[in-house]
């Protein structure tokens, strides 16, 4: 059968339609990597390489496929480039739906197994059609080309299955685990919920038109349709999970809310007068017992400030970070000076139910998200003082409370 074992021999149409495949593929890449490096100022995550690796695979794919069916360079290395290349784009697209899983479930468990499939379904599906797919570009092209024909099948399916069940979980986690913010969060804002669903849908119905292509044995339309659908996928998801990211990460405070939840500071203040002066306190360094004992009270997922840490990445980090976090702690407090990271507070607001008008601000609740470390020195500090007052009797006797 042409294009499974070398060049192909088509009709005009089916020449033209391919060149049509490569063509929308490779273009929606370069847009793909032009937004990518325009967007993202760092580039040490898994979500940022998984999207090169998958829109170069996609590339690499398309680039080796067109060579290969027209015969502009040997066949053998070709086949096996198409393979490189097939990785990138395909387990390239679920690492990248998996790099963003955490955004919307909270189980590490499910994301765990999550990856271990994607992983299994790598050597299940990819290494065995990789062997039948090169076995049959040889000279022993009949052995092998009668099972790569009927496995061809099977990985398609089982890849689609796996992005099926990846895109599944994030429709259920999105519409069972972010109901709150379907509560307080405005009519743009429940979009993006709304995109991320249309979005998994659609990649289902893409996945199905490809297997529908594949299964009418139409081989060389589908090895040229697939990057299509692949690079469809991609930007996509890479449009509505950025959304999501910023959704769930950050949410601006409005300048009309602010405004009265933070007045501005009077032109002159009042003089109170003086203040009785009390004798110093020495007070010791803070140990490493202290601190370590407030970041394992921590609650782990409680909402992070700027910093994006929740204590759950101190507890995990602490063997490693507890030393350079101790003397972070003393430093600060034998200079005297707080980090203005750790003075500055993340404000979100939430929507008072049944209040009406809420282009105003008394219907709204603003939540002050301090960084993490920055509230476990405080909880070191508000036992310190309140040792100190109670030990060397700083509050007056008519105090109370």
């Amino acid at each position: 059968m042409t294009g499974e074992t070398g060049p192909i021999t088509a009709s005009l149409p089916v020449d033209m339609t391919i060149a049509g495949f490569f063509a929308i593929a490779c273009y929606n890449c370069v847009e793909i990597l032009i937004s990518l490096l325009n967007r993202f100022r760092r580039h040490d995550s898994l979500y940022f390489w998984s999207i090169v690796v998958a829109t170069l695979g996609i590339v690499l794919h398309s680039i080796v496929v067109l060579l290969r069916y027209y015969s502009l360079g040997p066949n053998f290395p070709l086949a096996a480039l198409t393979c490189v290349g097939w990785y990138g784009m395909v387990t390239g697209q679920s690492v990248v739906l998996y790099s963003r899983l955490h955004l919307i479930v909270s189980d590490r468990a499910k994301t765990r197994w999550v990856l271990v499939m994607i992983i299994t379904d790598f050597f299940i599906l990819h290494v065995p059609v990789t062997v039948m797919f090169l076995g049959s570009n040889t000279r022993q092209s009949s052995r092998f080309l009668p099972a790569f024909n009927l496995y061809e099948r099977i990985q398609l399916a089982g890849f689609s299955i796996q992005e099926t069940i990846i895109s599944g979980l994030y429709i259920w986690e999105a519409s069972r685990g972010l109901k709150p913010i379907f509560a307080i969060r405005r009519t743009t804002e429940r979009k993006v919920i709304r995109h991320l669903i249309i979005v998994n849908v659609l990649v289902v119905l893409l996945d199905v038109s490809l297997i529908i292509t594949q299964y009418l044995d139409h081989f060389q339309i589908a090895t040229t349709y697939k990057p299509v659908v692949y690079s469809i996928k991609l930007k996509m998801e890479f449009v509505v999970l950025n959304k999501l990211l910023l959704l769930v990460r950050h949410r601006e405070c409005n300048y009309t809310t602010c405004g009265a939840f933070f007045p501005p500071l009077p032109a002159v203040f009042e003089d109170e007068g003086t203040r009785p002066r009390w004798v110093e306190v020495d007070m010791p360094n803070i140990t490493l017992d202290e601190v370590e004992q407030k970041v394992m009270a921590a609650k782990a997922w409680k909402a992070p400030g700027e910093d994006g840490l929740p204590a759950m990445v101190w507890k995990q980090l602490w063997p490693v970070a507890q030393d350079r976090v101790l003397h972070l702690f003393r430093t600060s407090l034998i200079d005297g000076v707080l980090p203005d990271q750790w003075r500055c507070a993340k404000i979100i607001q939430l929507k008072k139910p049944g209040k009406g008008n809420y282009a105003i601000a008394k219907p709204w609740r603003p939540i002050s998200l301090l960084s993490t470390l920055g509230k476990i020195l405080e909880a070191v500090v508000a036992d310190r003082i309140s040792y100190a007052v109670e030990t060397f009797g700083l509050l007056p006797t008519n105090h109370f409370g």
